[in-house]
């Protein structure tokens, strides 16, 4: 989680006394920052015993509510922990000193915590994927789907409202046009406009999901949310999971081909490059729809789904870029802006590729 160029939160001074008040089976001799990712502060923690453990501050302006975060975490665990699954999820450190019934620290500064066991011998697979680890991150996704397909929705707390709901996140653009807030209008009337010529199908696409109910569901499902075996490339853990609750099959598929079967990194500087590995997109579907047993309605949505996430996203980046880099970790000013073109470029590649995708599924 990219942490050099950031405005909305102060980073930590001393990760490491936050670290050793988890109740880990020996002491916490290093903590190492991790820049991977778009909002939390992350790090590795090495034990005095030679144990990792991944530390974890929760961005509270993202996630207002924290303990919504937690206790939905600590259901899915927990249904987890009493069936079989394909698919391990990662497991949490409790506090030392435990001062309420979720497994956080909590500061006096107001900041929560919280600490993962890691999963040795586990990578994550390389952005953009061949089609062999993209195979094996479809089945990883398509077996959570498959492992939470019981868990009553309602359960769970939304921990993001409207999370991927196109309708707000058009709305958001058209106040940050409006305002102008960062003074950085001028320089994406293109951008603005392929949004605008996209806004009515895209709003039409995601009603549609409406008629289907919802599922639980992982809501971010990048390629690097998915750990496989450093040996076999066989899938592992599914992590991150702030942002299980209700959803539809199509988020989770869309969002793991955006990121997976890309030409391009979700924010190369070089936006003509990105476009579809149909290689790797076939690969991903075929193990996505191997494990995740959906019904056919949802399979009806898959087709649209990678354009759909691909949109949404360039939407959110778009977002915020003129809002002044309030939401994603951002390495310099323009970063937001490179994301944004990247997935717009890939929206264009999907589009030209769209024969082809309804061609995978069934």
């Amino acid at each position: 989680m990219s942490q050099a160029f950031h405005p909305q939160q102060q980073l930590p001074q001393q990760p490491l006394p936050v670290a050793r008040a988890f109740a880990t089976a020996s002491e916490v001799i290093e903590v190492t920052p991790i820049s991977d990712g778009h909002i939390h502060d992350t790090y590795r923690c090495a034990c005095r015993d030679g144990a990792l453990s991944i530390l974890q501050r929760i961005n509270t302006a993202v996630f207002v509510d924290p303990a919504a975060v937690m206790r939905n975490i600590v259901i899915v665990l927990s249904a987890a922990n009493a069936g079989h699954r394909a698919i391990r999820l990662p497991a949490l450190i409790g506090a030392s000193q435990p001062d309420a019934a979720l497994p956080v620290v909590r500061r006096p500064d107001g900041s929560w915590w919280r600490m993962w066991h890691a999963i040795p011998g586990a990578v994550s697979a390389p952005i953009p994927a061949r089609p062999r680890e993209a195979n094996a991150c479809g089945r990883g996704f398509g077996a959570f789907l498959a492992f939470t397909r019981e868990l009553e929705p309602k359960r769970l707390t939304e921990t993001i409202p409207r999370f991927h709901d196109i309708e707000r996140r058009l709305g958001e653009l058209a106040d940050a046009i409006r305002l102008d807030p960062a003074g950085r209008l001028s320089g994406v009337k293109r951008e603005v406009g392929l949004v605008e010529e996209r806004a009515s199908r895209m709003t039409s696409y995601f009603r549609s999901l409406g008629r289907i109910a919802p599922r639980v569901t992982h809501n971010d499902t990048k390629f690097n949310n998915i750990l496989l075996d450093a040996q076999s490339g066989e899938p592992r853990a599914v992590i991150d999971l702030d942002t299980v609750m209700a959803g539809y099959a199509a988020y989770d598929f869309g969002d793991g081909a955006r990121t997976g079967a890309a030409t391009a990194a979700e924010d190369t500087g070089e936006p003509q490059l990105m476009g579809l590995n149909r290689e790797s997109f076939r690969a991903y579907a075929d193990g996505f729809l191997e494990e995740a047993s959906l019904s056919a309605d949802e399979l009806a949505t898959l087709p649209q789904a990678t354009a759909y996430m691909t949109f949404i996203m360039a939407v959110r980046f778009l977002t915020d870029y003129l809002a002044g880099d309030r939401y994603y970790h951002v390495d310099d000013p323009e970063h937001n802006l490179r994301r944004a073109r990247a997935q717009l470029s890939l929206v264009l590649a999907l589009e030209a590729d769209a024969d082809q995708i309804r061609a995978v599924f069934p």
